[in-house]
């Protein structure tokens, strides 16, 4: 069983100056946050301004307490490397081996193996097709992930 959910990228990063007009949250995430009973985080590459003017955008922000989001800025270290997941993991004060990362990018998902880390991908169709290469599980949107 998982103690912990990182949401990395997924939750819609883009560029600052379309975020009011075209950033949408990917379908599902909001519900999914809100039936979490296990601690979560958000860690990404993006620097930490982009991160929480995406979830101000998109409504995440009222879900998603600042002390829960993780930026590679922070420490100077960019997935592939497992470091961000590791950091965040041992922030929360949760093992690495229970923690479950929910990643849409090659680099993510590479971040969580490396770190040891169970991983489920997002699958947006045309834009991130090469996650399919992957042994891990995939999915289209948030609603249908299982916890």
């Amino acid at each position: 069983m998982h103690t912990i959910a990182f949401i990395s990228d997924v939750l819609g990063i883009g560029s600052l100056i379309l975020f009011e007009d075209h950033l949408e949250e990917i379908p599902g995430v909001s519900n999914f946050i809100k039936q979490l009973e296990i601690p979560f985080c958000v860690a990404s590459n993006g620097p930490r301004i982009k991160m929480k003017t995406s979830m101000a955008v998109t409504g995440l922000d009222k879900l998603i307490p600042d002390s829960n989001i993780f930026s590679a800025y922070d420490i100077n270290k960019f997935k592939p490397e497992p470091d961000l997941f590791l950091h965040a993991a041992n922030t929360l004060k949760v093992p690495h081996d229970a923690c479950l990362v929910i990643e849409d990018t090659v680099p993510g998902i590479q971040a969580a193996l490396n770190a040891q880390m169970d991983v489920w991908a997002i699958l947006h169709p045309g834009m991130n097709d090469e996650i399919l290469e992957f042994d891990i599980p995939v999915y289209k949107n948030f609603h249908e992930l299982i916890f």
